[in-house]
């Protein structure tokens, strides 16, 4: 939302500046975030609190989480996930409501995994000029993509692509480094998780077991 009247409009929207309502400021760093990242980033680089963009990073993973279940109860077919375990045989196994109570634990454990393996990648790159709290605050505002999920059938599919977009200008910004240190320190671990998966998937076949 706009800043009010004497607030600087270049100020960092996050943590929540004094005298602004918590909503009111969840609400502008989440559009900042989302669609102005590269004036909202940079300010992540600057030393602060970790804990405030814990809580803004699981107040989100909860709203798109419970859009999601909402979805998968309502509307199965509206979400990617159901495509995917019909085609993995594994509909049948599909629980929403216990994913939906496992999400906190799953966001954080992921959170962490997720910006360690990126922060190391980007260190080996020489690109991060900032401590991992950095990447991990760069992580928890490129979440706010997830929301897109309120968008049935292909919301799922512009939160993935958006929030590695996000991410990518996140880390630039926040560690001042290139665009393309940051875009490797994100698609490198991805595309050497696929192909370890894939070299998994080739030796299952060749000794017979069934995937």
């Amino acid at each position: 939302m706009p800043p009010e009247a004497g607030e600087d409009a270049t100020s960092a929207s996050w943590p929540p500046p004094p005298g602004v309502p918590l909503l009111d400021a969840v609400v502008r760093a989440w559009k900042e975030s989302v669609f102005t990242p590269v004036r909202f980033f940079p300010q992540l680089g600057h030393e602060q609190r970790l804990a405030p963009s814990l809580w803004y990073y699981i107040a989100v993973g909860l709203i798109a989480s419970g859009i999601t279940l909402f979805w998968r109860m309502v509307f199965p077919a509206a979400h990617l996930s159901y495509h995917l375990a019909r085609m993995s045989g594994a509909l049948e196994q599909a629980r929403p409501l216990q994913d939906f109570l496992l999400a906190p634990l799953i966001l954080i454990v992921s959170l962490f995994i997720s910006a360690g393996i990126v922060h190391l990648t980007l260190t080996m790159l020489r690109g991060a000029t900032n401590g991992f709290a950095t990447t991990v605050r760069v992580f928890c505002f490129a979440y706010g993509a997830q929301l897109a999920v309120v968008i049935p059938f292909v919301g799922g599919i512009i939160a993935g692509i958006w929030g590695l977009v996000l991410a990518v200008i996140g880390l630039r910004e926040a560690h001042a480094t290139t665009t393309a240190r940051a875009a490797l320190a994100l698609l490198l671990p991805l595309f050497l998780l696929m192909l370890l998966g894939m070299m998994v998937a080739v030796l299952m076949v060749m000794a017979g077991i069934p995937l």
